[in-house]
């Protein structure tokens, strides 16, 4: 009897882990919701693709699975509201990914609806890389995030001419925030304050690779190199110049974050460790311009960044000083 007892509390568990993920790959007329089959997973379980929580609702995006730390790697319409806990994802017979509420608009994700057949996707899935793609009927990839990064690169992933990642407002806030890092058409990676790559001496940070010309790309392979590729694939410069492919060391992104610096981030095969810092555009943490607002300035205390105002003056809001 105890053994029936355990085996039914066995095949409730499995069921329950189920439910919220058993799809590998979504077509029409299947889809994912926030509570029940919430999210696909590549085919490895590294990555997953779906809704997950944020804020006072969910978001749709990619992240890290099969670790204890759940990162964040992409996600879609990042600076909109987030989703009920009553809408599906769902692919249409026309080739749009969209997100349906149950009143109101449909929220477009990734769009391929074309007449010419080859260009609609049939089918979608999360692959291994950690590319999210849309697939026509032969299997060919028509859409893929990679082309649409939001503020990390994966392995096997590039940044092209005028791409841009664009850091997030906080660790708990995915929408877009106050730094980015650009791809200029000249072959320079440059970091920014948003709102100022335009204006002359901005720039905090730089590759210092403007006479490289058109097609230049940032990339990052699975060795742990980080590196600009010119149009005719050759190697123009190591940006991690003492890069090591580590032993152990599993998976890796590199990321702006929210303080506006820009790093190569490691992982091992442990899934309980924690993120390992490889590489960094800068060691100081008060380089990036504008990191605390107007009328405000950095300090180092303690090896953390701090906001201070000139005397007599006051912080807008004392508990985001960031702001100025």
């Amino acid at each position: 009897m105890a053994f029936l007892v355990l085996l039914l509390l066995l095949n409730f568990v499995f069921n329950a882990i189920n439910a919220q993920s058993t799809s590998t790959i979504i077509k029409p007329g299947s889809f994912l919701s926030p509570i029940n089959n919430s999210y696909l997973l590549s085919h490895s379980g590294q990555f997953a693709f779906g809704f997950y929580r944020y804020k006072n609702g969910y978001s749709v995006g990619i992240w890290f699975e099969n670790i204890r730390q759940k990162t964040i790697v992409w996600t879609a319409n990042r600076d909109a509201s987030p989703f009920p806990s009553d809408v599906t994802l769902v692919l249409t017979t026309e080739g749009t990914l969209i997100v349906r509420p149950k009143q109101g608009q449909d929220v477009l994700i990734a769009d391929t609806s074309s007449d010419n057949v080859s260009r609609l996707a049939t089918s979608a899935s999360m692959l291994d890389s950690g590319n999210f793609v849309l697939l026509n009927s032969s299997g060919g990839i028509v859409w893929k995030s990679f082309d649409f990064p939001t503020d990390t690169i994966l392995p096997g992933q590039r940044l092209a001419v005028t791409g841009k990642l664009v850091s997030s407002v906080a660790e708990s806030d995915h929408g877009s925030g106050k730094f980015l890092i650009l791809m200029r058409s000249d072959g320079n990676l440059v970091q920014y304050p948003v709102g100022a790559v335009l204006e002359r001496g901005a720039a905090y940070w730089a590759t210092n690779t403007f006479n490289a010309g058109y097609g230049v790309s940032l990339n990052l392979d699975g060795n742990n190199h980080l590196y600009l590729l010119n149009d005719t694939g050759f190697n123009i410069k190591s940006i991690n110049t003492n890069y090591v492919n580590a032993s152990g060391k599993s998976v890796y992104r590199a990321t702006i974050d929210t303080d506006g610096i820009f790093r190569l981030y490691s992982h091992s095969s442990n899934r309980f460790d924690d993120w390992y810092t490889e590489w960094s555009s800068s060691n100081y943490r008060c380089d990036p311009l504008g990191l605390c607002g107007e009328n405000s300035y950095c300090v180092m205390m303690d090896e953390e960044p701090v906001c201070q105002c000139p005397f007599h003056f006051d912080f807008i809001n004392e508990k985001r000083q960031e702001l100025g």
